[in-house]
């Protein structure tokens, strides 16, 4: 397992930096996650930072350049569409070529899956919002796990996403 530093393409803000924050950016309206508790994450096989100024990147095809001499076979990410499922192609570059894969990121709005490539990883019951308007909303928020199964044992130097501003990621780890 081989975890991912993707904080130079962080870009944006999901998650409250302390209680009753509504420091979000997630979408347009300033919306997001609240403050998960402190062990949230503590299990998982992904590095979550959701502590610093920002947590994820809105996806505007960036390239995140992989430095691992290891060959794996799968690549997932913590992930969700914005507005919408969406079906975008994630690029994954070798020394000498590039296949590209079919991708499906999930509707933060959804708490449950029917999808064979993505999980649930993570679910507020409530909506935060620097809305004046707004504030708190009843309304689940989700973040998903998506598995890219590589075709073969691969040793990755690029991920290049699409660019679509409804994509956010916020960890990516290789297996």
């Amino acid at each position: 397992m081989i975890k991912v530093n993707i904080k130079n393409q962080f870009n944006n803000k999901a998650f409250q930096c302390s209680e009753g924050g509504k420091e979000v950016t997630l979408t347009p309206l300033g919306s997001g996650f609240p403050l998960p508790s402190a062990n949230t994450f503590e299990k998982s096989n992904y590095d979550i930072h959701y502590a610093d100024d920002l947590d994820n990147f809105e996806c505007k095809g960036n390239i995140v350049d992989i430095h691992c001499s290891d060959s794996v076979s799968v690549v997932r990410l913590i992930a969700l569409g914005l507005y919408g499922d969406y079906h975008e192609s994630v690029v994954i570059g070798e020394d000498n070529k590039t296949t590209e894969y079919k991708v499906t990121f999930p509707f933060m709005h959804r708490t449950s899956l029917s999808e064979k490539e993505a999980k649930l990883f993570y679910t507020s019951e409530y909506v935060v919002s620097q809305s004046s308007l707004s504030g708190v909303v009843k309304q689940g928020i989700s973040l998903f796990e998506i598995e890219i199964n590589l075709y073969q044992q691969t040793k990755i130097s690029f991920i290049k996403f699409p660019r679509h501003l409804g994509v956010h990621i916020f960890a990516i780890t290789l297996f």
